[in-house]
């Protein structure tokens, strides 16, 4: 059942532009031995003004994740039902690997929320 399941997901993989060199060997590394990994040249000008008016339209909206705690960050959830454009963040074919690497199974995205640092 495994193997059946885990060539659903490559091949959805394949058709969403995922290759076996899609993530480079020091990112899948850095995955492996830090938990974490900063892609880089993924988001150009354009895609990230997306992102930020997406944003700020759901914060306008009330649409501010509850946090028990003040964090010094500004959160939102549901972003991925402001803009149809934004599935591209996690749609990417070199964030699908990442995730794929880590995880080795299928998986689905069910939430995507969006985190702003506040200065200081």
């Amino acid at each position: 059942m495994k193997a059946a399941m885990l060539y659903g997901i490559e091949e959805a993989l394949r058709q969403c532009g995922v290759a076996d060199n899609t993530l480079p060997p020091i990112e899948r590394e850095a995955l492996d031995t830090h938990g974490y990994v900063l892609i880089q040249d993924v988001m150009d000008a354009p895609w990230l003004k997306q992102l930020r008016v997406a944003f700020e339209g759901a914060l306008g909206r009330g649409q501010q994740a509850i946090n028990g705690k003040q964090s010094g960050t500004r959160h939102v959830d549901g972003l991925a039902y402001e803009d149809a454009g934004l599935e591209s963040v996690y749609t990417h074919p070199r964030i699908l690997a990442a995730a794929y690497h880590v995880l080795n199974r299928a998986f689905r995205v069910f939430q995507f929320s969006g985190r702003d640092p506040l200065p200081g």
